[in-house]
């Protein structure tokens, strides 16, 4: 059993644990369908913001590759938001779907570090591995999106070197430590709680 699942030690009357899982899988993505207007409204905002703050305060010919990551950013997450208050994206389906504006989200964090060969802004980079621990409801997207995550952020140490690797370096292992602490308390909690609803 994953440690992201919720515990199993009852079931409806009659019904196998399966049963009861895949019940308790689909409360969850009703809830994450919920949530993710809100999510995207965020990102809209933020995303607008650093396509503008960009221009003022990036230097040289970057901030335009970094103006265009940070704008196609904010254009997909508008996209998801029409499609997702326009009941285009099912219940089922809206974990998946905010994997694209998370792909694009790393790529404006890893993609400004490598631009400007600044390792300060590995700060992002840090940043990144706990927000994908509140802006994420399925072990699976939230396993892809912070393993792409680590696996770049490791890229940059080993590309970028210098005085604040081993910082760095420690810094990784808190924020995966503080991303996986965040998903996993709010998904068994919110999984626990649908459960026993269903139980009801």
């Amino acid at each position: 059993m994953s440690g992201f699942e919720p515990d199993q030690t009852a079931t409806i009357s009659g019904d196998t644990p399966e049963v009861t899982q895949a019940a308790v899988r689909r409360a969850l993505d009703t809830i994450y369908l919920a949530q993710l207007p809100t999510i995207l409204l965020v990102v809209i905002g933020y995303y607008c913001f650093l396509t503008v703050s960009h221009y003022f305060f990036v230097g040289g010919d970057i901030k335009f590759y970094l103006m265009a990551l940070a704008g196609s950013t904010a254009i997909t997450a508008l996209a998801l938001y029409g499609a997702t208050r326009s009941g285009k994206i099912s219940a089922q389906a809206s974990n998946l779907s905010f994997l694209p504006v998370g792909i694009l989200g790393l790529a404006n964090v890893y993609g400004h570090v490598l631009l400007t060969r600044d390792m300060l802004q590995m700060t992002n980079a840090v940043l990144a591995l706990i927000i994908f621990g509140i802006m994420t409801l399925s072990p699976w997207v939230f396993i892809a999106l912070t393993s792409l995550s680590a696996l770049l952020y490791g890229l940059c140490l080993h590309l970028l070197a210098g005085p604040y690797v081993p910082h760095f370096s420690f810094m990784l292992v808190a924020a995966l430590t503080i991303g996986v602490l965040a998903f996993s308390q709010r998904y068994r909690t919110l999984a626990n709680v649908e459960r026993l609803l269903i139980l009801d």
